[in-house]
């Protein structure tokens, strides 16, 4: 039997509250004073119920009530750890599948997925060749007499150095999103 227009009425009612629920505690979370003031609030209100005997100690209970409740908190924790080693696997591989390989070889080029790459002495970070098969030797860059169009190939590969670094910044700050989304299991 098909689940009934009010049942399905009220499943929706519930997910708008959840989400209200969810933007109003973002709201608080985001102003340090109101965020303090519901903390207070919370720990009030914590204790208060455990004055009046609503939240019980682990050592106010039965031997079987203890257990029952250890292994509730038993499975709450195993299920935290699985799911920060899924989200830190899947970090990790969203980092591999962005981010590219570099290493140094015997000469002091850089080897970029396979391709290697002479610098500058001066600049401290990775020009981009405009094709995987030349290289600019470390004098190209530095020589005063320098062509036209070995000029122009120096401009173009600082600009595509400059839009890889943007490309980084934006993923660097994607992935601190990520983590700090993730951060917390419960």
């Amino acid at each position: 039997m098909p689940p009934s227009k009010k049942a399905t009425s009220l499943e929706k009612t519930r997910k708008k509250k959840r989400e209200a629920e969810k933007r109003r505690r973002a709201r608080i979370k985001a102003d340090p004073e109101k965020y303090e003031a519901a903390k207070l609030k919370e720990k009030q209100r914590r204790e208060k119920r455990k004055a009046e005997k609503k939240i019980a100690k682990i050592k106010d209970l039965t031997p079987r009530q203890q257990r029952a409740q250890r292994k509730v908190w038993q499975e709450r924790t195993r299920k935290c750890r699985r799911l920060k080693k899924e989200r830190q696997l899947q970090l990790e591989k969203i980092l591999r599948e962005n981010t590219t390989v570099c290493t140094n070889d015997e000469m002091g080029n850089i080897i970029v997925e396979g391709r290697t790459e002479s610098i500058n002495q001066n600049e401290s970070q990775l020009s981009m060749p405009p094709a995987p098969s030349t290289s600019f030797s470390k004098c190209s860059l530095v020589s005063n007499t320098s062509s036209r169009q070995k000029l122009q190939g120096a401009l173009i590969s600082r600009r595509n150095r400059n839009n890889k670094i943007k490309i980084i910044k934006k993923q660097r700050e994607q992935l601190d999103d990520m983590k700090k989304k993730y951060i917390h299991c419960k």
